[in-house]
């Protein structure tokens, strides 16, 4: 296996990283007080587990990955509308785009 998260690393991943109990999205939709009229930007988002859950929850969802497997295996996850993946480190990358709507 690499450093990175990328190759094996992102396939092992998708595999074995557990999901999120409905109790803790509940929790973090009540928490944060999230609506169909909320985005949600999911920084670090790999495999889009999380982005993927909350999306029926809110508007939209953005998710931000530095690594280019990881975002692979999110968009073929999922393709949602509300699914968006961004490649970059979420401290240095801008984005001109708006949230929809």
């Amino acid at each position: 296996m690499s450093d990175g998260f990328g190759g094996e690393v992102a396939a092992y991943y998708e595999a074995y990283r557990r999901g999120h109990p409905e109790e803790l999205l509940d929790a973090v939709a009540e928490e944060f007080a999230l609506g169909r009229d909320d985005g949600v930007l999911d920084i670090g988002c790999g495999t889009g587990q999380l982005a993927l859950a909350l999306a029926p929850r809110v508007r939209a969802v953005v998710g931000l990955d530095p690594e280019p497997d990881m975002l692979r295996r999110a968009r073929a996850a999922g393709s949602a509308p509300v699914w968006e993946t961004s490649h970059g480190c979420s401290a240095r990358t801008a984005t001109s785009r708006r949230w929809p709507g």
